[in-house]
């Protein structure tokens, strides 16, 4: 089976390629890149939330965290699930990801090394408040042109008010992308996109609820699934 993680940086990488040469600073504000998913063999949500799935359950533990189980002994290297991302954020997208990305043109081109982790490789997802923010944005533009985009992300840690109400509110660093959340949120009622004697109710949801789901569910494509395996990792 295709390696899909692989396939993505691959195209990444060459994608930042050409930026580079077409244009070089215009990297980060001209940054159009889609990676394809392939939706012929994306596992269904119901598939494994119904116990369909041949290898792995959804169910709560004995403190009411739900969470993805194995129903049986899984051989190491199996493909398990394949899942799209409601929204995402890409490295080259910022300043530091640019330069990332010309690191990354340039040892591609020249083969170096096996990729050997030093603690310095800036290669990954950049989880500051700033990305969050952004991923916020995105989010709320995917409720906006479908608004049951927002029954999906239900689903998602913290699931309810009482919930999100226990937790630190969410605070961006970044003042410039704070406002622009700020006022998305504030808007979002006046767009009328749920039912007239819900539309409020479910807006105030939305203000508080997403920017916990962003921060408590976004994970970094490459190491995401490692989180599965070491169920001992708490961040």
């Amino acid at each position: 089976m295709i390696d899909h993680i692989d396939s993505l940086l691959d195209q990444a990488i060459a994608y930042a390629d050409q930026q580079l040469e077409d244009g070089g600073d215009d990297l980060v504000d001209g940054f159009k890149y889609k990676y394809k998913f392939p939706r012929d063999e994306l596992t269904a949500y119901d598939e494994i939330a119904n116990g369909q799935h041949n290898l792995i359950e959804m169910h709560e533990d004995a403190h009411g965290q739900r969470g993805i189980y194995a129903k049986c002994d899984i051989i190491a290297g199996t493909w398990v699930a394949i899942s799209q991302p409601i929204v995402a954020y890409w490295d080259v997208e910022t300043k530091e990801g640019k330069e990332t990305a010309r690191e990354m043109v340039q040892e591609k081109a020249d083969d170096i090394g096996d990729n050997d982790d030093d603690g310095d490789d800036n290669r990954t997802t950049l989880r500051d408040t700033y990305i969050e923010g952004s991923l916020i944005l995105r989010a709320l533009e995917k409720i906006q042109s479908s608004p049951f985009t927002w029954e999906i992300l239900q689903h998602l840690y913290p699931r309810d008010v009482k919930t999100a109400s226990a937790l630190p509110p969410w605070v961006c660093d970044d003042a410039s992308t704070g406002q622009k959340v700020e006022k998305q949120m504030k808007g979002l009622h006046k767009l009328s996109l749920f039912p007239s004697d819900q539309n409020e109710t479910i807006c105030n949801e939305i203000a508080l609820l997403l920017p916990l789901m962003v921060r408590y569910n976004a994970f970094i494509v490459e190491t995401s699934s490692e989180l599965f395996v070491y169920t001992e990792l708490k961040e």
